[in-house]
């Protein structure tokens, strides 16, 4: 992940900190939903099906005394084919690369994954903000209750750094901005103060269209699934046409996807123009289709055509 160049002149006032934050933590910790309810928009998918977040996607926050950028990164896990392989590295990588780092824990259970990500930031060295989200879902409903007791490793980290969040009632937020400020060094803006994404609109375009298929898909189908952008063409300041093309492994999952009559496909459109609509802020003509592309989370060429590239 390289730096961008600040902006020519773009600089913040005497004190200024800025720099990137590694948003790291285990599938459907509530990374992204965070991510969105710190920015105030949707520019993270969300989902509860694991590896919604496939790539890392940059959010920026910025205030007259800071400027983060939030590196969000794919759920950390067991990786069982060569796209986990990919997932994994990039959320790795995220790590070295970043000023600080803030691991997301269930505030209900912690995992040894969570404590296997804990070690992870321990050996790079890097300043941690350990979030232990959902509190709101906590079994006494409280965000200050007890938490259910953790495993006896976890006790010293979350006394040190832990924070209880809540992502959906934004428990925790300020004081959550306020820490990891802290944490940053004083640099420049590295982005213009208005923006609140690093990203394509063709890449996020991307992204979304395959979360509102997660949406209507079942368990067989959402892991073998990767959305592309064929064409994305601003027809006039009202009209934004996008032709889109769902990958699935199997012939048998095409039918799935489409649906009897096409149904479901026209659902999946239907959801994924509100979302895309959203994002531009102009209305979509979307054009989407489904293809096959046999055992494509295994093969390299693939995934290097659908943009994955080993990160580190």
């Amino acid at each position: 992940m390289d730096q961008p160049t600040p902006p020519d002149g773009a600089h913040g006032a005497d004190g200024f900190r800025s720099g990137f934050v590694a948003l790291l933590g285990r599938p459907n910790v509530g990374k992204s939903t965070l991510l969105n309810a710190l920015l105030g928009e949707r520019v993270a998918p969300t989902n509860p099906k694991p590896q919604t977040t496939r790539r890392r996607l940059r959010g920026i926050l910025t205030s007259p005394e800071h400027q983060i950028v939030f590196i969000d990164t794919p759920g950390f896990h067991e990786p069982q084919d060569n796209l986990g392989s990919h997932l994994v590295a990039a959320a790795r990588s995220a790590v070295t690369q970043s000023d600080a780092v803030l691991l997301l824990w269930d505030a209900r259970e912690v995992l040894p994954v969570d404590l296997e990500l804990l070690e992870l930031v321990r050996s790079a060295r890097r300043p941690l903000v350990l979030g232990l989200n959902k509190v709101d879902l906590l079994e006494n409903a409280t965000p200050d209750g007890p938490l259910p007791d953790p495993p006896p490793e976890a006790v010293a980290a979350i006394a040190e750094f832990g924070l209880r969040l809540s992502a959906l009632n934004s428990v925790g937020l300020s004081e959550l901005v306020a820490r990891l400020a802290a944490l940053l060094p004083e640099g420049p803006l590295y982005y213009d103060p208005e923006q609140i994404t690093a990203e394509p609109l063709r890449e996020l375009a991307a992204e979304f269209i395959r979360e509102a298929a997660l949406d209507c898909l079942h368990q067989e189908v959402p892991y073998a699934l990767e959305a592309r952008i064929e064409e994305f063409a601003p027809r006039s300041a009202e009209l934004t046409f996008i032709a889109a093309r769902l990958f699935v492994e199997r012939d048998s999952q095409v039918g799935i996807v489409v649906g009897r009559g096409g149904e479901r496909l026209r659902k999946i459109g239907t959801l994924a123009r509100s979302l895309l609509e959203e994002l531009l802020e102009t209305q979509v003509y979307l054009d989407l289709r489904v293809k096959v592309k046999p055992k494509w989370r295994k093969d390299e060429s693939a995934l290097r055509e659908f943009g994955y590239h080993r990160q580190g």
